[in-house]
């Protein structure tokens, strides 16, 4: 893979709310590998800038907005694909995703 996405990259989130995020690997394979995709679309993710003990990615990429994020505040998640190459070099590839809380 080249390419990692995150949808929604960027959104006003509210206090208390989930949101669900999706992921997107992007690139090519070896013609010769016909069937074969770049995949799992999954990521671990890394926080940041969250007041709130409960704001979260949950395993199903789900955004958890801790009840008491207050207004103004900037959730900065960075992701890091898990995809693993097994014909070669394997690389980590991440995106950003910025979410404020209104």
């Amino acid at each position: 893979p080249t390419t990692l996405a995150v949808t929604p990259e960027t959104e006003n989130v509210t206090a208390g709310e989930t949101y669900q995020l999706t992921f997107k690997l992007g690139g090519t394979v070896d013609p010769n590998t016909d069937g074969i995709e770049v995949k799992p679309d999954s990521v671990t993710t890394n926080i940041s800038g969250a007041k709130g003990k409960t704001t979260r990615v949950d395993k199903y990429g789900v955004l958890h907005v801790d009840k008491n994020e207050t207004t103004g505040t900037v959730i900065t998640c960075t992701f890091v694909s898990t995809y693993y190459n097994p014909s070669g070099e394997t690389k980590k590839i991440k995106t950003t995703g910025t979410y404020t809380v209104a």
